[in-house]
């Protein structure tokens, strides 16, 4: 992982915590990945997988919605998945 992105990652979803609880507890359970297969970030259910390009390219207030969103994405397929059990 890249030492420069990595502390705005973990900045990221430390604000996430603080103000939207249920979104932070969902992305601290995410192992934070730097992959270069992503335009953007993506999610797999364990991992959020980062572009480090792309992470420098937007602002703080952005790397947090956008990690909320991937986490989001997580909470929608646990409910899918629940409701079909």
């Amino acid at each position: 992982m890249t030492n420069n992105i990595m502390p705005e990652m973990t900045k990221a979803r430390t604000e996430l915590v603080l103000r939207y609880p249920f979104f932070g507890k969902l992305a601290l359970g995410l192992e934070l990945i730097e992959s270069d297969q992503f335009d953007t970030m993506a999610v797999d259910g364990q991992r959020i997988y980062y572009n480090k390009d792309f992470v420098n390219k937007i602002t703080h207030k952005e790397t947090v919605g956008v990690i909320s969103t991937t986490s989001d994405l997580l909470s929608s397929s646990v409910k899918r998945e629940v409701c079909t059990k």
